[in-house]
């Protein structure tokens, strides 16, 4: 029998985690803490030995995989294709988390209002943090994890594919901190964003859906 008890009160202790942890960040970020200046410092300098024309080459067109808007067009289909063979509550679901998840970046950009970093490789406007297309990479990851690959019933291939994603994200945020484009600690302001936005869906629309 599904213990629906035991899921949410798991979702709200991870969702408290993730909130304070994001709260907290996002406090120092917001005040130029000395920490988190020397925290991006040192996460930087481990990427730039490998800074060359040739590589960036490369991270250009990954962290394009990752953009928000390819992110939602992306989703936007899953969810489409799923209402065709599905039903309209798992593309309503679906277009609510991946809009929602992209709002909510934008409103705490603009209220977080930090600059990105001067030394940029590539053009980029707005503000840095935290990381939209961290954020996106995952909301599609998690999308796809949740609606598509919760059904592979094959336990190596399930655990593959779920580990891929999380690696696909890990990539696009390494892509914006080699870019310049992103202090690292906007991409972790993006992943413990990202933790909340899920933990609080799983809450509203019950996990064993999933399943």
């Amino acid at each position: 029998m599904f213990d629906y008890r035991n899921k949410r009160r798991y979702h709200l202790v991870w969702l408290a985690i993730y909130t304070i942890l994001f709260g907290w960040l996002t406090f120092l970020v917001a005040q130029h803490s000395p920490v988190i200046t020397a925290l991006d410092r040192t996460i930087q300098g481990w990427l730039i030995p490998l800074t060359n024309p040739q590589v960036t080459k490369v991270v250009v067109f990954l962290t394009n995989l990752g953009s928000p808007t390819m992110g939602v067009i992306l989703g936007l289909i899953v969810c489409i294709t799923l209402l065709l063979l599905h039903n309209r509550a798992t593309f309503l679901w679906g277009a609510v988390f991946l809009i929602s998840g992209n709002l909510i970046n934008s409103i705490v950009k603009h209220i977080v209002h930090r600059t990105r970093p001067s030394d940029k490789l590539v053009p980029q406007g707005g503000f840095s943090y935290p990381s939209g297309h961290t954020l996106s990479t995952g909301l599609l990851v998690m999308l796809l994890l949740a609606l598509i690959v919760s059904q592979i019933h094959n336990r190596a291939v399930h655990d593959l594919l779920v580990c891929l994603g999380y690696l696909w994200i890990v990539v696009i945020a390494l892509t914006r901190i080699y870019l310049h484009v992103h202090f690292p600690s906007d991409t972790i302001g993006a992943g413990l964003l990202l933790g909340i936005i899920w933990n609080v869906t799983l809450l509203c629309y019950p996990y064993h859906q999933f399943q």
